[in-house]
């Protein structure tokens, strides 16, 4: 504890430490302790700390210092004893120190190029130790460069880390990785895949933004996903249009329910729907009634399933009379039901009322009511 004392006791400008000093503190410290008197010796002397590097890093404790000391290493040129640490921590220690150096990158060209230099001595090891989580926020073009090779190469067997090294990419490179991003999904078959890239877009957008949407640079990441929408499988066009929404493209992201259900679409580029109207009343009597009135719906081509419900009964609640508890002065409730989704025509409208009605009648109701209705257009 006396050297730690000793070490907070120093003075902190460079000009005013004594390295003779620190680096007898340094070869005195034990493992809780030569740390923070590393990073000591290498703000008071770089030069110093340099020759004096050994004597840190053989068996310095992982801590909080320790990686700041790590790190404060790779910033002087001191690779070979920081690796030499590194490489022997466990898993879970490694990637506190990743994270330390990750944090460190963006600002820093000396850890810039350690990692990429651990990318070539590493190899596989590189990836399979997960180095790459630490460039998420390192703004570099060589990191850019490592990360974009290894998306090249394709996801192979191990998905996780594809999707890993992805993420670092969008973060790290921002807007810049649109168009490669785009390129991938152009050549991607695997609807999975395709899911994972297109949520990637947003990462890129608002990498870029710092958090926000800023639609001169969310515009290519919107007509990336457009462009290769027909080719897209049904999970990765549901993703789709949630990433367009969160890119402020709400029209796009509801035109993309055309691609969803193109053999769905009419001639003329809109949807047909079917809805029912369930009312069940108990009338003043006691008796229980129900009325079912129904139609077919044609609105666009722009609506998905779980919009399409909202819209209808909005048309319908303006459209049609709803009184048949009111009428019998009773009491009761209302069920609107629409197609899931759009369906091809005439007869699939009549099979889809008539289950519903069949599904929906109760047995037991003696005063049962059907009402067919002209086609409402929304």
């Amino acid at each position: 504890m006396w050297i730690l004392g000793l070490l907070l006791t120093l003075p902190a400008q460079a000009e005013d430490c004594d390295a003779s000093s620190l680096s007898k503190t340094l070869r005195a410290a034990g493992p809780s302790e030569s740390a923070a008197a590393f990073s000591a010796l290498a703000e008071c002397d770089a030069a110093v700390a340099k020759r004096e590097a050994k004597n840190a890093f053989g068996d310095m404790n992982p801590t909080h210092d320790g990686y700041k000391a790590l790190v404060k290493a790779v910033q002087i040129g001191v690779t070979e004893p920081a690796v030499g640490w590194v490489d022997q921590l466990q898993s879970d220690t490694r990637s506190h120190a990743i994270a330390a150096l990750g944090k460190a990158c963006a600002n820093s060209e000396p850890v810039q190029a350690f990692f990429v230099g651990r990318a070539e001595s590493l190899g596989d090891d590189f990836w399979d130790q997960r180095w790459y989580k630490g460039l998420s926020k390192c703004r570099s073009e060589a990191v850019s460069e490592l990360l974009w090779d290894r998306l090249s190469e394709g996801v192979g067997r191990d998905y996780a880390l594809y999707y890993g090294v992805l993420e670092a990419y969008t973060r790290s490179t921002g807007e810049a990785a649109i168009p490669n991003i785009g390129a991938l999904l152009k050549d991607s078959k695997d609807g999975e895949v395709q899911s994972q890239l297109v949520a990637s877009l947003f990462d890129a957008v608002q990498t870029a933004g710092e958090g926000k949407i800023i639609p001169k640079v969310a515009e290519p990441a919107v007509e990336a996903i457009l462009s290769v929408a027909d080719s897209l499988d049904t999970k990765a066009l549901n993703q789709a249009r949630q990433t367009l929404l969160q890119l402020d493209a709400e029209r796009q992201s509801d035109e993309l329910a055309a691609v969803v259900h193109k053999d769905m679409v009419q001639d003329d580029g809109s949807f047909l729907w079917a809805t029912v109207v369930l009312e069940t009343a108990t009338c003043k009597n006691g008796k229980v009634m129900q009325r079912v009135q129904s139609a077919s719906v044609k609105e666009g081509g722009n609506t998905w399933g779980d919009q399409a419900q909202g819209k209808v009964k909005e048309a319908v609640e303006v459209a049609w009379v709803l009184d048949l508890a009111e009428r019998c002065k009773g009491s009761g409730e209302i069920q609107f039901y629409v197609s899931e989704t759009p369906l091809k025509g005439k007869t699939e409208i009549k099979d889809w009322i008539d289950a519903k009605v069949k599904e929906v009648r109760l047995e037991e109701v003696k005063k049962f009511v059907e009402m067919d209705h002209p086609q409402i257009v929304i």
